[in-house]
């Protein structure tokens, strides 16, 4: 609870809401207690507003240096230009800094179209080639849901379902071990979606909650 309330403290002053406050700290709470390798928590306003403010706040700046287990690293990452990453201090010299060497390297075209590198690093259920997916009949839309909010949500083609299925009740028992001490518990959700429109059918694991929204072509690049 401790560590929460440290980086709740630390990104108030760069958040427009409470609401924002609480999602962007769950984003680095889940990177800090390694459930996840990295993660853009600073889109939840807007990214380039966000990020403004981060730069403009030198105390800010500090407070989230200091939130324990974490690095951050600033840099022409994604297809729109410089984005805050926040990643795990453990995974980040094997898994998050060798992803983060590739995408600075490439063309804005390049990392536009290099989402199976973006989705190993934000930790998704199947880091997937999202060009690729529009091809499909139907995929698995996969997300964990921790207070009405949708997080690490990805499509994944059915041709894996079991494996990708297995995969996010692991990632659910270990997700809810760490938000045990916050007294918070994640729901998995998983619809079969039609690459036609619509939801054909749902299997859903743990309390029910709303999904406060649903994912987009852009949000399979960008969103944390």
């Amino acid at each position: 609870m401790e560590l929460y309330k440290t980086i709740q403290d630390a990104i108030r002053p760069i958040c427009a809401s409470e609401a924002s406050v609480e999602e962007a700290a769950m984003n680095i709470y889940l990177t800090a207690t390694g459930m996840r390798p990295a993660s853009l928590p600073f889109d939840v306003d807007g990214h380039d507003v966000m990020m403004a403010k981060y730069l403009a706040n030198k105390e800010a700046q500090t407070a989230i240096h200091r939130i324990p287990n974490i690095v951050i690293r600033i840099g022409p990452y994604f297809d729109s230009g410089n984005v805050i990453v926040v990643a795990n201090k453990v995974r980040f010299k094997k898994e998050v800094q060798p992803i983060l060497n590739r995408l600075e390297t490439m063309s804005a075209n390049e990392r536009a179209t290099a989402h199976i590198l973006i989705g190993k690093l934000l930790g998704y259920v199947c880091p997937t080639n999202i060009s690729n997916i529009w091809n499909e009949a139907e995929v698995d839309d996969i997300s964990f849901t921790i207070d009405g909010v949708a997080y690490m949500g990805v499509w994944c083609p059915r041709g894996n379902s079991l494996k990708n299925r297995e995969r996010a009740q692991q990632m659910l028992a270990d997700m809810n071990r760490v938000l045990e001490p916050l007294g918070k518990t994640a729901t998995l959700d998983i619809h079969i979606k039609s690459m036609n429109g619509g939801h054909k059918g749902s299997h859903t694991r743990g309390r029910k909650k709303s999904l406060r929204c649903r994912k987009t072509r852009r949000r399979q690049t960008r969103r944390y």
